[in-house]
């Protein structure tokens, strides 16, 4: 187990998903880099604020049902087909063991670019962008949280606010067995479809 504003208008709608890409394309930024940087989008998950790069974040899309193969580990929520994608949905809450969340109508999922495709986090709620400068972000050491995740805290808002590193959420064999049945859930569709290759 893990230990662990300016709204720039409203993020989500009922039934359709956002797009939040940004003219930068370079998403797979180091931690330093990603400081230097000063938007991030932000979001609640069991209690607590997160956030992560702007760079990394593709869209945010209303929760929905989700495609569930089977003996699909329990960080992995299920599968998303977007547009034809199987795109894996991630339990934050789970991986990062805090309270664990019921998804309900409010709850989103962030749409991030990964180092081996598209990946969705499952979150409570979106509440929007943060500008935050170099001075009010305050780095936090690689070891105090497991694989570095949390790379800087901050108190924007009046509330703490722990800023993610997508890469370091999981470690590689983590990441290999998501991806694994997403790939799974894509191949099964087409062949549903008939349009297996």
């Amino acid at each position: 187990m893990r230990p662990v504003a300016r709204l720039a208008g409203r993020l989500t709608g009922r039934g359709r998903s956002v797009s939040v890409r940004p003219a930068d394309n370079r998403a797979f930024a180091g931690s330093s880099t990603i400081l230097e940087r000063n938007c991030f989008i932000s979001f609640r998950l069991s209690g607590h604020r997160f956030a992560l790069a702007l760079t990394v974040v593709r869209e945010v899309a209303p929760f929905c049902t989700l495609a569930r193969p089977p003996a699909c580990p329990p960080v992995l929520e299920g599968v998303l087909n977007l547009a034809g994608q199987a795109i894996p949905v991630l339990r934050l809450d789970r991986l990062l063991a805090l309270s664990e969340i019921t998804p309900h109508i409010s709850s989103c999922l962030l749409i991030v670019e990964e180092m081996k495709g598209r990946l969705a986090l499952l979150v409570d709620e979106v509440t929007g962008i943060e500008e935050l400068n170099g001075d009010q972000l305050l780095p936090v050491s690689a070891a105090a949280t497991f694989n570095g995740c949390v790379i800087a805290q901050s108190q924007s808002g009046g509330e703490p606010l722990s800023v993610l590193s997508l890469e370091r959420l999981m470690v590689r064999r983590e990441r290999e067995t998501i991806f694994h049945f997403a790939s799974y859930e894509q191949q099964r569709a087409r062949l549903l479809t008939g349009t297996a290759q």
